[in-house]
């Protein structure tokens, strides 16, 4: 599933990864204790489940995760 990031967030612990305002995540693994594991252009890791939304993803954004995610299976 695609998610979209609505907030930035700058990675504060091992296993976590920064996230960019406004990019999409695909995730890798579902909500724990208020955390998902997601798959970012700039890595796997951990980030906070309330700074994404999976309402408001971009179709631009879906197009190239789509090229990235099939590239990586």
């Amino acid at each position: 599933m695609l998610l979209h990031v609505n907030f930035a967030y700058d990675a504060t612990d091992t296993g976590e990864i920064s996230l960019v305002e406004g990019e999409d995540v695909v995730i890798e693994k579902g909500d724990v204790d208020g955390w998902t594991h997601v798959r970012s252009q700039s890595g796997t890791g951990l980030v906070p489940t309330s700074y994404l939304d999976a309402q408001h993803h971009s179709r631009k954004s879906t197009h190239n995760w789509n090229n990235i995610c099939s590239e990586l299976e």
